[in-house]
């Protein structure tokens, strides 16, 4: 998996870091696929700034084909920021979103959103 990144550390002690990964096979990459047994085609992008022993990060990511255990989800594409004191992780906030299309898990297929009434979210697979 090709990592490219910039880092710049500024004069006040400031750092801050751009990382994307392009496209790439989950399960064709050592690293992430010695963390996951997923597989798929996935990309992503992470902006931080780490100022003052706190962090300001966001994540952007894209999979196509994806799959974990029974779970597939055709295309999806994750959102998210993560802020707060980089010394004490459980008090850093995260937020995240995560928009799809074709999920299947467990022979259930969600083929609705939020917006259509309940009983349209699911088809049987």
């Amino acid at each position: 998996m090709p990592l490219k990144l910039v880092m710049s550390v500024h004069p006040q002690g400031a750092v801050d870091i751009d990382a994307r990964a392009p496209a790439f096979q989950i399960e064709r990459a050592p690293r992430v696929h010695g963390l996951t047994k997923a597989s798929g085609r996935a990309e992503a992008h992470v902006k931080a700034r780490i100022e003052k022993n706190q962090i300001d990060a966001t994540l952007s990511a894209d999979v196509r084909s994806f799959a974990l255990g029974q779970v597939k989800l055709a295309q999806g594409h994750v959102s998210g920021t993560a802020r707060g004191p980089l010394g004490q992780p459980d008090k850093i906030a995260i937020n995240a979103k995560i928009d799809g299309q074709r999920l299947v898990t467990q022979g259930m297929s969600f083929v609705g959103s939020p917006r259509a009434p309940p009983d349209r979210w699911l088809d049987p697979a």
